[in-house]
């Protein structure tokens, strides 16, 4: 022991005093003090001084290392990498430790948003597309934003599922607010003494919930031969259930039912076709009409006994989605996140049909485009097409930017699609991009409809060239009387950019077997 160094925190009374002993021969004194930290934790007499250090320094924190950020025109994508890379990492290790109040959780959410759509002249951003869809995966139309409940609520809960197999004391504790030795599928008992059991039950009874309303959705054929799910079914504990469906009769008679030895589903089923005591078949009916029709059918399609799928009633695998069920001992962190938000309704898909009033977006299209592109601001470019977040002058109409929605070119109304495909100096730009597609025998890539816009190009080349074009057409001035040679002079200077950065990384070769078809279609132009 350093004794120089050691601190004693007062723990009884609030008044701080000297305590000597003797250590190595020498005598001592050390004085109480009211906050000690602890393997990154503070700990303190005052519970609010505690919180402040622990949470609201922690969210200073990643404000102020985000904040550094703004104003450098980063693309939402490069935005959303620097959140999770410098900003969220200051809070993980906090809150896998210690709980976190919602109002908190909410006031990192908006900070992170804020810094999301935060601009040059705006740096507390605005939200233009819904957290629901940012939240979700890139091939849904989402950022893959990270959710803060969510966040916060996977860490804890895989905290707690990591003590329960572990040797360290805090097993017996974690136990004894869980009132069990094992994890279990769900708990009617929130435990209110420690922050980490506390999140995690009710996580747990989040996602067990979520996973049965899919199972009313599932065929007979579909749950007939899934040994796991019929094995969890089997071993739903009446009495937690019922406690949690709020049904008091049906908890006595469950209470009563355990101590005839029944106490799972499994085995209440299996009693119901043996038992000849009229009372407990009477008091399992009553029970059973309880518990969803769906649950029922999946524990009756049991081939064995029960007492030999029950395992006590531990929760060994964990749903994640409608095709992924794994062992709860391997899920890991950002699995259950993802879990999490489609449990808990945080995330939506990108209707692309209803926002950009097209008959049909293939989903396959943002994956294909992330695939072909690897420029992350063309990328950005693309994002904010198939949300409809260009400003137009109808749109800024609306908001007061301007006074006028009229195209300034044509003086019709300046709407996405007006903005896109029908002011006619649109049409001249998108013809001479027609024109190279046909000459390098490229003919699925024209844009002949408004629709085409959203398509993705079969070649990477081309498909950069389009989303370039797109991005010409959405410039504060927009492109007016251009000619042909306005528009290949721009894509002669997009491959002389291409052609700078493949001479940097030493790779002339792929960069003629990638351009060479755009530049010869370019140089037969200029032969005519």
């Amino acid at each position: 022991m350093n004794a120089d160094k050691t601190e004693i925190i007062i723990l009884n009374n609030e008044i701080t005093e000297n305590i000597t002993f003797t250590y190595l021969k020498n005598e001592v004194t050390i004085q109480t003090v009211e906050k000690v930290k602890i393997c990154g934790l503070f700990y303190s007499t005052d519970l609010n001084e505690e919180y402040r250090q622990n949470v609201h320094e922690k969210i200073d924190k990643l404000s102020d290392k985000i904040k550094v950020w703004k104003g450098r025109n980063l693309t939402m994508e490069g935005k959303t990498l620097i959140v999770k890379t410098f900003g969220l990492s200051q809070l993980i290790y906090n809150m896998q430790s210690y709980g976190f109040e919602m109002s908190e959780l909410k006031a990192i959410e908006r900070i992170i948003f804020r810094f999301l759509w935060s601009t040059k002249n705006n740096q507390n951003g605005v939200d233009r597309i819904k957290r629901s869809i940012m939240k979700n995966e890139y091939e849904e139309g989402g950022m893959n934003v990270t959710d803060i409940e969510a966040l916060d609520r996977s860490l804890k809960l895989k905290q707690f599922i990591r003590a329960s197999n572990s040797l360290h004391p805090i097993r017996k504790i974690q136990n004894l607010l869980s009132d069990g030795n094992q994890l279990q599928q769900e708990y009617s008992n929130i435990t209110k003494e420690e922050a980490i059991s506390k999140s995690a039950q009710s996580t747990l009874n989040i996602i067990i919930d979520s996973n049965r309303q899919e199972y009313g959705t599932l065929t007979r054929e579909q749950y007939e031969s899934d040994k796991n799910l019929i094995e969890e079914v089997m071993a739903i504990n009446m009495e937690t259930y019922l406690s949690r469906k709020k049904r008091p009769i049906q908890v006595c008679m469950a209470k009563l039912l355990k101590k005839n030895g029944i106490s799972h589903l499994g085995q209440a089923i299996q009693a119901q076709e043996h038992e000849k005591n009229n009372n407990i078949i009477k008091m399992i009916e009553s029970v059973l009409s309880s518990i969803s029709p769906t649950i029922i059918n999946i524990a009756r399609c049991a081939q064995v006994d029960a007492e030999d799928l029950l395992n006590n009633g531990e929760l060994r695998y964990l749903q994640l989605d409608s095709s992924t069920r794994k062992d709860v001992n391997s899920i890991t962190t950002k699995e259950l996140q993802k879990c999490l938000k489609r449990s808990m309704n945080k995330i939506e898909s990108l209707n692309a049909e209803k926002k950009l009033e097209i008959e049909h977006f293939d989903k396959k299209y943002i994956v294909k485009v992330r695939q072909n592109c690897q420029n992350s601001k063309l990328r950005n470019i693309y994002f904010r097409l198939i949300h409809n977040d260009f400003f137009t002058r109808e749109k800024m109409k609306k908001y007061k930017m301007v006074d006028s929605d009229e195209c300034e070119r044509c003086n019709e109304s300046e709407t996405t699609r007006h903005l896109m495909w029908e002011c006619p100096h649109v049409k001249i730009i998108w013809n001479s991009y027609n024109r190279i597609m046909l000459l390098t025998k490229n003919e699925d890539d024209t844009v002949k409809t408004y629709q085409d816009i959203f398509k993705p190009c079969n070649r990477q080349s081309t498909n950069i060239i389009k989303l370039q074009t797109i991005k010409s057409l959405i410039q504060i001035t927009r492109p007016k009387n251009w000619t042909e040679e306005n528009v290949f002079a721009m894509f002669k200077e997009i491959i002389d950019i291409e052609r700078y950065n493949y001479k940097l990384k030493r790779k002339e070769d792929k960069f003629k077997s990638k351009w060479t078809h755009i530049i010869n279609a370019l140089n037969m132009i200029n032969c005519t």
